[in-house]
């Protein structure tokens, strides 16, 4: 019919639509978990880590033993963080997960020390110009397939240009003192992203758990 609009042949004129992501803004930092002294407990989570909001930030009990030993949440003193923004991200992971579409993988990015850090006399320190040279050091992702060149730009952010990364999201990140670890400020050593639901670590350990918790085997 004259006028009609006609759906073109398989192949030609369509172009695969580019993945859209959400800007990041709350980033949530990840402390190694803390071992009992007695081996025979289990670990326990920090019953603090969530403030006045959601009980464990919405995740269920089950949830907080699976993840009690592979990482404490840091506390970030912002309701955002606490109202199940967490449970969410985990949620959205572990759904890709299951249809195989999650990837754990290592990333060498160009990474500088923190120009301000704190030092093992816990006297506040600074670096000079010299010494804020650029090194490549590993970070390692845990992300669905389609977002890794995405979370490949906000880690090379978080590495490298720490004041610019923190004026883009709600709190301090801490990556470079985690991957220059010559200061008594690197306890966060892994980050969960709750704006797209994806994970990276500086520890290697902790990125292994993870992966094993997701049932993805790390490449």
């Amino acid at each position: 019919m004259k006028g009609q609009l006609t759906k073109p042949a398989k192949g030609y004129g369509l172009k695969k639509p580019e993945p859209t992501f959400k800007p990041t803004w709350l980033i949530q930092r990840l402390q190694k978990p803390l071992v009992p002294k007695d081996q025979n407990k289990p670990f326990m989570p920090n019953p603090f880590s969530f403030g006045d909001g959601k009980k464990n930030g919405g995740l269920s009990d089950e949830a907080v033993q699976l993840l009690a030993d592979v990482c404490r949440f840091d506390y970030m003193g912002s309701g955002e963080y606490e109202c199940g923004g967490v449970q969410e991200a985990f949620l959205a992971l572990a759904e890709a997960a299951q249809k195989q579409e999650v990837i754990g993988t290592t990333l060498t990015v160009p990474a500088k020390p923190p120009r301000i850090y704190q030092g093992a006399d816990n006297k506040t320190l600074h670096r000079t110009k010299k010494q804020l040279t650029e090194e490549p050091k590993t970070i390692y992702v845990l992300c669905q397939k389609i977002m890794l060149d995405h979370v490949t730009e906000i880690v090379k952010l978080c590495a490298l240009a720490e004041p610019l990364i923190d004026s883009k999201v709600r709190d301090y990140v801490g990556l470079p003192c985690a991957l220059f670890p010559d200061a008594d400020d690197h306890n966060s050593v892994g980050w969960l992203e709750l704006d797209n639901g994806y994970l990276f670590f500086a520890d290697k350990e902790m990125f292994e758990k993870m992966c094993k918790l997701f049932e993805v085997s790390p490449s």
